[in-house]
């Protein structure tokens, strides 16, 4: 899975993983915000793009605000969207969701809600999960419903070490009913960069600290890609890896800089 995309000799947009690339637990990196603010006055572009459908898009929103980041609904993508359309056009409107109360609001939003006779079941990284919600998931799993998963990260990082995220409950349910997801939409999916190019034409770049999401992510879309060296991966487990970025970078300050004095 080497890198096969070159880079484009102008980039104007960012596809910006979030933890490990802008912050670290609650603590955003040295020198993030003041690079994107450079690189914003530039006339160039950034989206964030997540996995964790813990918060809904306007609770991201507020906790990049917080940090000084050049960040707003419009600009972050998670897997709910891409989620979303692909149930609706499968005419799929009624679900039993594994969610929080905010995403099943926002699932709401795009027209997907539990309505009493669910089409199938999409589970989410719940952290305000039940063990009511995994019994009548796994349940309807048995009948045969269709199922479906935002992601499949296994832990999310904290300044405490890792904690269970949605792939810790996938596990557990397929060790229950025999049955893994049909289709996962977050990274490494190409669905949110779909997204992403449904709203812009310009030069993108994947950046993100985790080769196995964020980089196999840009191979799987062809986009190019950098991984940053702040978050979860070294130079030494990127050179054994079989996802290889287009280029690697110390951190995003310094990929900023490198890009614009292009």
């Amino acid at each position: 899975m080497a890198a096969e995309v070159a880079m484009p000799d102008t980039v104007t947009l960012l596809l910006l993983d979030m933890d490990g690339t802008v912050y670290v637990g609650g603590v955003v990196i040295d020198g993030v915000p003041e690079a994107l603010k450079r690189w914003t006055s530039a006339g160039r572009k950034v989206v964030f793009i997540t996995n964790n459908t813990s918060r809904t898009i306007e609770q991201h929103a507020l906790k990049l605000q917080g940090m000084g980041l050049p960040a707003t609904p419009n600009n972050i993508v998670s897997p709910v969207e891409p989620t979303s359309r692909f149930l609706r056009d499968r005419g799929v409107t009624d679900v039993f969701l594994v969610a929080t109360n905010a995403v099943t609001e926002e699932f709401a939003s795009h027209g997907i809600a539990f309505r009493g006779e669910p089409q199938a079941v999409v589970i989410t990284y719940d952290i305000e999960l039940t063990y009511a919600k995994l019994a009548e998931a796994s349940k309807l799993i048995n009948k045969g419903l269709p199922y479906y998963a935002t992601h499949i990260d296994f832990f999310c990082p904290t300044e405490d070490g890792p904690v269970p995220d949605i792939g810790s409950f996938i596990a557990m349910l397929e060790n229950v009913t025999g049955v893994a997801p049909t289709s996962v939409f977050g990274k490494p999916s190409d669905s949110l960069v779909e997204l992403i190019r449904d709203r812009y034409s310009l030069n993108s770049l994947v950046v993100g600290d985790r080769l196995h999401t964020d980089i196999a992510t840009g191979i799987n879309a062809q986009v190019p890609t950098c991984l940053v060296l702040t978050g979860e991966t070294s130079k030494m487990m990127a050179d054994a890896s079989p996802y290889q970025p287009t280029i690697i970078s110390p951190s995003l300050p310094v990929l900023i800089d490198d890009l614009l004095a292009r």
